[in-house]
Parts: structure tokens; sequence; C-alpha cells
């Protein structure tokens, strides 16, 4: 079975992680040494959950772990010296992909209906890229009143897209 995440991190929070992962020799000084900075979870329908810790050593670094259902460590891949991207897990034959981009949230998020599904919505943040010169802008869409098969409130990426 296949199961897929995503995190979204604000983007000046992401960027701010990014500096302090970038620093090349000896840990940040604003945090204790061997501290854990900050923690991202994702969790998966099975009960899995899987961490993405931001920690401070010699040099920072992320360290990725997959739990099982009991809160038992199951897979601990090679650390990262990122946070943002990809972050693969396996066990007993299952795969879990956890997805961890920079956005922009907003403070206070916009209610409507989505015109997708006609389901009330919250447009929690946006993302801006640029594909072929042109900017595409996706606007992140929290589905207020749609669960998961687990019970579990669902937060979706639904693209938006307007070509300026």
């Amino acid at each position: 079975m296949e199961y897929g995440a995503i995190i979204y991190v604000d983007k000046k929070e992401a960027e701010e992680m990014e500096r302090i992962l970038s620093i090349q020799e000896g840990d940040c000084p604003d945090y204790d040494h061997d501290a854990t900075i900050k923690t991202y979870t994702a969790k998966f329908a099975n009960g899995f959950q899987a961490d993405i810790k931001v920690c401070n050593g010699d040099t920072p670094y992320i360290d990725n772990v997959l739990f099982d259902e009991q809160g038992c460590e199951v897979d601990c891949p090679e650390i990262s010296e990122s946070l943002l991207g990809e972050y693969d897990f396996q066990f007993e034959g299952d795969s879990y992909r956890v997805l961890v981009e920079s956005v922009t949230l907003y403070d206070n998020p916009l209610k409507g209906i989505s015109i997708f599904s006609g389901e009330p919505v919250e447009v929690i943040g946006e993302r801006t890229e640029e594909k072929d010169g042109k900017v595409l802008e996706q606007y992140l869409y929290n589905i207020v009143n749609y669960t998961a098969k687990n019970g579990q409130p669902f937060v979706s990426l639904k693209a938006n897209i307007s070509i300026g």
C-alpha cells in the first residue's frame, strides 16, 4: 500500500529553517546543542505518522522518522540537510511519502464554497510558482466538512490556477 501526505510550512518559517540548516560549521547559537528546533508531523490513514524534525547538532540537520500506530519508531532513513522536498519511508512492504512545501499562509482564512464540489471551504494560503515565464498561483483550500475514510479532517491542495 502507498500512503502520502503534504506538510505546508509558512514561507517565512521555511526560510528561517533553511537558513539554520545552511550553517556549515558549528551549531545554531540561538538553540541548545542537540535541541529539536521544530517538528513537523504528517499523519497517515492507517494511524502511522512521520516526524520531520529540524535539529541542532555539530551542524543543523533534518531527522526524519516514521512511527507506527503505537508510536514505535519503524523507519529512520538517512538525515537530510534541507526541510523542503520529499521524504520516503518503508515498512513491511508499505511506502510512505511526505512532501514538505513552502506556502504563504493567511492570518485570516477566507471562507466560501468550493467551485469543484460545492463544499464549504476556507482558503488558508497560496503558493506562487513560475512555469515557462508565467506565474501560476495555487490557492490552498481547507475543505471544512469533508473527512477522509478514517474520520480525520482532510486538508487538500486544490489548484485554482491563474496565469499572469
